[in-house]
């Protein structure tokens, strides 16, 4: 056989080497591999796997032995080629992540950054599977430039949303513009950790941004500044059990964010409902409120009716002598035991 006969499809657009590589056997690939090595490099032409090289139809199927061989003698070029606005090697890195399949993704990252911020081929990009993953690879934000890039703030605010402090850290160390950059509505990381009610988060943030004055006095496109943040109802309240416990958390953190704002963003009014953050938050936690009245006046009858009871059972007790009395004297039966006595 030769090396063009390697290439030979079926009716169906399956070669040899692409049935060994289907049916997973390691030994036949590795065999034919020798006997073509650009065999790894052309992309299947199968229904199944159109336009895949080999390495990735391995991935795909869940074959980490097979794509550990492919990847180590597949040319990187290949990996690292875009072909209508699509990569294999982004490809990789997003289905590493999510199938927590590190070592093949850390060695594209570590040599192609940029592939953490290209398309891979669902049109999606790498960069927010490792914000998922709490990755540790940042070296792609070292340029200013790709602060502003969408992929890499929709990554950002997904890390804060979270709670990925490491991740956030990391890319502040790569590049400390990342802690100031800005949503599509004008809000920042700290007013988005807020409305996530990310304390860790939080605190990072507040205390390694060395803008912090600007931070905290900035506002949104609608001038909602941070306080305004906490008076929005957390949409995971579910998280926390009872509608007092829930206020009760509501209202802590409103009160901490309040201690860090400025007197003049506690009186600033937003553009859409024109109201404060004090009139913001009483207005959204309205419902909550009545929910916790409700439950807590539930708990108190509960609570009265077992007090009576149990205040009931020991008033009878206090009246029953043990052992009752005698019929014909009316004297208790053990009167001149020691133990009546103590009782």
């Amino acid at each position: 056989m030769t090396e063009k006969d390697l290439e030979i499809t079926d009716g169906y657009g399956v070669s040899t080497f692409g049935c060994a590589l289907y049916t997973g056997t390691i030994q036949m690939v590795r065999c034919l591999v020798e006997k073509n090595k650009q065999i790894v490099s052309k992309r299947l032409t199968s229904a199944k796997d159109m336009n895949m090289t080999p390495v990735l139809v391995a991935y795909k199927a869940g074959n980490w032995t097979m794509a550990r061989y492919l990847y180590s003698v597949t040319p990187v070029e290949s990996l690292i080629q875009e072909i209508n606005g699509c990569c294999d090697g982004a490809e990789l890195i997003s289905r590493s992540f999510l199938t927590h399949e590190f070592d093949i993704a850390w060695d594209l990252i570590q040599h192609h950054p940029d592939l953490a911020i290209t398309k891979d081929n669902s049109g999606r990009y790498p960069f927010n599977a490792l914000a998922s993953a709490q990755s540790c690879m940042c070296k792609a934000v070292k340029n200013k430039q790709l602060v502003q890039v969408p992929c890499l703030r929709e990554a950002i605010f997904k890390a804060v949303e979270r709670g990925h402090v490491e991740f956030i850290d990391l890319l502040g160390e790569a590049n400390p513009d990342i802690l100031r950059v800005t949503d599509g509505k004008g809000r920042n990381i700290l007013q988005h950790a807020i409305e996530s009610r990310q304390a860790k988060v939080y605190d990072f943030i507040y205390k390694h941004d060395n803008e912090r004055k600007a931070t905290v006095n900035s506002t949104d496109t609608c001038n909602n500044g941070i306080l305004h943040a906490a008076g929005n109802l957390y949409p995971h309240l579910d998280r926390i059990k009872g509608a007092p416990l829930q206020m009760q958390s509501e209202l802590q953190w409103f009160k901490e964010v309040e201690s860090i704002a400025p007197a003049n963003v506690r009186e600033l009014t937003n553009y859409t409902d024109d109201m404060t953050a004090q009139q913001l938050f009483s207005k959204n936690h309205k419902e909550l409120v009545k929910k916790g009245e409700k439950s807590l006046k539930a708990t108190a009858t509960s609570c009265t009716v077992a007090g009576t009871l149990i205040i009931t059972m020991m008033f009878a007790a206090s009246f029953t002598v043990p052992g009752g009395i005698r019929g014909d004297t009316g004297l208790p039966m053990f009167l001149k035991k020691p133990l009546f006595t103590v009782f």
